[in-house]
C-alpha cells in the first residue's frame, strides 16, 4: 500500500495525499499485535491528522471516498483483474497495450452511463441503503425477545443489556468509596462524577475541571460481570 502514496502524488492535491497516508499510518498502528500508551498516542494523533485533511474531499465534492472495512490486498486485486486481466483476455494478444487501453476506455464509459440511468431512474441503484437503526427490547427482570427491527420514529444508536445476575454486596459493597477501596481504584467517584457530568451535558462545547460542576452520586452501585453492547455503525458507501 506504500506504493499506492508515491503513485498519486503529484496528480492528486497534497491534501488528498496527506489523508490517505495518515489514514495508513492509523490503520497500521491499530493492527499491531501489541499497543502500549505510546502507540495508542500515535494513533489519535493519526486519527486526528486525517481527520483535519480530509476535508479535502468535502471541498473538492468527492462522495466516495470513506474508511473502508478494513485494509485488504483483494481491493487491489479486484482493480487489476478489471483493468488488467480481463482485458488482456479479450485482445489478441498483439500489441495488446492499445486494444486494452480501448477496452477500459469503453468500460468506463458503461459505467459513466449506469450512473446516468441510475440518476434517472432507468435502472435500480447499484448499492443497497444503510440499514436503519435498530429498536430496543425492553428487558425487564431478565425477560425480553431481544427484537432487532427498523423503526420509523426515535433511532436508537447504541445498547447495552447487562447480565442477569449481578455480583453479592458482600462481595463488591455498594457504596462507591467502599467500591473503590475493593476494586483498587481510588478515583472510582470522581470518575463517577465526570461520567455524569459528561452525560448530563451532551454538548461538547461545555466541560468541566473542577468537581464541584460535577454531579454528587449517591446510590447504590451493582456489579455484573459480563454485558453486551449493541451499536449502529454503517460503513460509508464506498468501493
Amino acid at each position: 500500500m506504500k506504493v499506492y502514496i508515491a503513485a498519486i502524488t503529484g496528480r492528486v492535491p497534497d491534501a488528498m495525499v496527506q489523508s490517505i497516508s495518515t489514514f495508513m499510518d492509523a490503520c497500521y498502528i491499530a493492527r499491531r499485535n501489541d499497543l502500549n500508551e505510546k502507540s495508542i498516542k500515535e494513533l489519535e494523533a493519526a486519527v486526528a491528522h486525517f481527520h483535519h485533511f480530509r476535508e479535502v474531499f468535502r471541498t473538492t465534492g468527492i462522495h466516495n471516498f470513506g474508511a473502508p472495512n478494513g485494509l485488504c490486498s483483494s481491493i487491489t486485486e479486484s482493480c487489476y483483474i478489471t483493468t488488467v486481466k480481463k482485458p488482456w483476455r479479450h485482445s489478441n494478444r498483439y500489441e495488446a497495450l492499445g486494444q486494452m487501453l480501448l477496452t477500459n476506455q469503453r468500460l468506463d464509459k458503461l459505467a459513466a452511463s449506469c450512473v446516468d440511468f441510475i440518476s434517472h431512474g432507468m435502472l435500480p441503484p447499484d448499492r443497497a441503503a444503510p440499514p436503519l437503526p435498530f429498536a430496543v427490547d425492553i428487558v425487564q427482570d431478565g425477560v425480553g425477545d431481544f427484537d432487532v427491527l427498523p423503526i420509523d420514529d426515535a433511532f436508537v444508536t447504541g445498547n447495552v443489556v447487562l447480565a442477569q445476575t449481578q455480583e453479592s454486596p458482600r462481595r463488591y459493597p455498594p457504596a462507591a468509596e467502599d467500591l473503590a477501596t475493593t476494586i483498587g481504584q481510588p478515583k472510582l467517584a470522581e470518575l463517577i462524577q465526570r461520567f455524569l457530568f459528561n452525560q448530563i451535558n451532551t454538548d461538547n462545547t461545555i466541560t468541566s475541571n473542577t468537581l464541584d460542576a460535577c454531579p454528587e452520586f449517591t446510590g447504590p452501585i451493582h456489579v455484573y460481570h459480563s454485558a453486551v453492547a449493541t451499536f449502529y455503525a454503517p460503513s460509508d458507501n464506498s468501493r
